[in-house]
Parts: structure tokens; C-alpha cells; sequence
């Protein structure tokens, strides 16, 4: 976790480069140069899901980073209770409350017993064009790198360029997930959920 940790901000970045050849790499840290809401969120629901796996003794060397974590969190919920695309930035112009980062935020602090998140379902289940509801706003895909005809640079202002997508599998699972735990039900901590 340190490799892609931020002392500045509290937060972790998207990505890190041990080597740093890549030009979305700080030249001195490695690190990517700005904090998207769904690389935090997958770590989030990963730390939850070891602390589960491993109980509350075996997982203390981490219990620390991890808390201080979801305070920095939420510290940064925005006034609907949910987050943005890039978690830090409010003044960045064309930034938005992204769907998917939010549900895995949303899962974590759940899981973890900070947070109750009732808004999440009202604010992010939107009436679709054939009347059903959607879960809407989610970022389509992000990395860092050439990808296609383009280069990722990993700057703030670049995660506001993918596209916003409806109903993409891989985004309404997080939210699944915490839905079934406020119902009172616990997702199995070894979730199949592919990355991107």
C-alpha cells in the first residue's frame, strides 16, 4: 500500500511505477498523479474483505492504514453522500458524483459498520428511457497508458474524459453488494469481481 500512498492528500493514487519510465509517473515517487474514486473503491472493499478473511488479530499491521483510510474517506462524501469521479478535487471543472466508485465506497465503510448509506440506492437508481430504473453515471473505463488511439496521461483532468455509462455489470455488482448488506446479508468475502 505504501507504493501508491499519498502523504499529501491521505489518499492512495490510481497507480504506481516502480521503475518510472511511464509518463504518467512522477519522476520521483512513481506515483500517478491523481486519486479516482474507483481504485480507492476496490481497495476499500479489499481491505474489508481480508479483515473479514482474516480476523481481527491477524489483520492489525493493517488496521491503522485502513481506518485512516475511511476517515479521509469520508471526510471527502460529498453533501449528497457520495463521491467524485476524482474523490479530491470539487473545484475541477467538469467532475462529477460517479456511481460505481461510490457503491464500492458504499460497500466498504458498510461492510466496516461506519456508515449507513440509504442514499446511495435513492440518488444513483434513475427511471431508464423504457421507464425501468438504471444505474446511471458510472465512468466506463479508466487506466493509465496508451490505450486505442490515445494516451492515459493520469492526470485529474483526464478521468473526466471517459465516458459515462449506464448499467455496465461490472459497476451495479459493488452496488449489489452493499445492498445485500444493509439487508442484512453478507456478500462472501471471495467475490469474483474483475478489474478495470
Amino acid at each position: 500500500m505504501e507504493a501508491t500512498f499519498d502523504p499529501r492528500t491521505g489518499l492512495y493514487v490510481h497507480a504506481n511505477d516502480e521503475a518510472r519510465e511511464q509518463s504518467w509517473a512522477d519522476p520521483v515517487t512513481g506515483r500517478s498523479g491523481a486519486h479516482w474514486t474507483r481504485a480507492l473503491g476496490w481497495l476499500a472493499m479489499c481491505l474489508v474483505d481480508v479483515a473479514e478473511l482474516l480476523g481481527p488479530k491477524r489483520f492489525a499491521p493493517l488496521s491503522a492504514q485502513t481506518n485512516a483510510l475511511f476517515e479521509r474517506i469520508l471526510e471527502l462524501r460529498r453533501p449528497g453522500g457520495l463521491w467524485l469521479q476524482v474523490i479530491d478535487q470539487p473545484d475541477l471543472a467538469g467532475n462529477f458524483v460517479e456511481s460505481s466508485g461510490s457503491a464500492m465506497l458504499a460497500y466498504a465503510l458498510r461492510t466496516a459498520q461506519s456508515l449507513g448509506m440509504v442514499a446511495v440506492l435513492r440518488q444513483v437508481m434513475k427511471p431508464g428511457p423504457e421507464g425501468h430504473l438504471e444505474m446511471a453515471d458510472l465512468c466506463g473505463v479508466a487506466g493509465l497508458g496508451p490505450y486505442q488511439s490515445r494516451y492515459r496521461d493520469g492526470s485529474p483532468g483526464y478521468y473526466l474524459t471517459e465516458p459515462r455509462v449506464s448499467n455496465d455489470a461490472k459497476r451495479v455488482g459493488p452496488l449489489m453488494m452493499c445492498r445485500a448488506v444493509m439487508s442484512g446479508r453478507r456478500v462472501p468475502a471471495a467475490h469474483p469481481l474483475p478489474v478495470s
